[in-house]
């Protein structure tokens, strides 16, 4: 079991992937880390707050925030409307 504290950030940049936190707790048997602190995670989709943590696989692929909130980015990738209409 590992811990870091003070301004702890996990970072994927090949995934445009960031996590925040004040404290972080690493199980490296189970290979998953989680926190108890405020977390911010951005990603490609928006930005998304855990304000009471987080818990995750160590490389960020299942993540799950603790009283979570966020800014979500949306892409439109309908169908090509017909012109002339909205």
């Amino acid at each position: 079991m590992w811990e870091a504290r003070g301004q702890v950030v996990a970072e994927d940049p090949q995934k445009g992937e960031k996590l925040e936190t004040e404290q972080m707790f690493w199980d490296q048997k189970t290979e998953w880390i989680y926190s108890d602190k405020f977390t911010r995670f951005t990603n490609q989709d928006g930005v998304f707050y855990g304000e009471s943590g987080f818990e995750s696989r160590q490389d960020l692929t299942r993540w799950k925030l603790k009283g979570s909130s966020g800014t979500m980015n949306v892409r439109d990738d309908g169908p090509p409307r017909p012109e002339g209409t909205q």
